[in-house]
């Protein structure tokens, strides 16, 4: 069965690309109450994710992360304290996140 994938980036209403970074299913809030980052030009997508990436890995996002896991796990403890599962044995952590970039 395909996995369904959430797109992380659309058009905003100035036409310009906005794009989500995410952690597991919920977008990650860089700053107090945003949560997209809008990149003007297409050519500078590619400069756009280099800088997130660098971020990631200087530890900027840390907070950011920690906070949405946090909801994540909130999340997955709700669903698994109503049913018997063993996906619920898994740890998560975010160097996932961090190593994946």
């Amino acid at each position: 069965m395909p996995k369904r994938v959430k797109p992380w980036w659309f058009t905003a209403e100035n036409g310009k690309l906005a794009l989500h970074v995410r952690y597991g299913s919920r977008a990650l809030e860089l700053a107090k109450g945003k949560f997209v980052i809008e990149v003007a030009l297409d050519k500078d997508l590619a400069a756009t994710l280099d800088l997130i990436k660098a971020a990631v890995l200087a530890g900027e996002l840390n907070a950011a992360i920690d906070a949405t896991s946090s909801k994540v796990r909130a999340g997955f403890a709700k669903y698994c304290s109503t049913v018997e599962n063993s996906f619920c044995s898994v740890e998560y952590d975010r160097t996932t996140l961090r190593t994946s970039l």
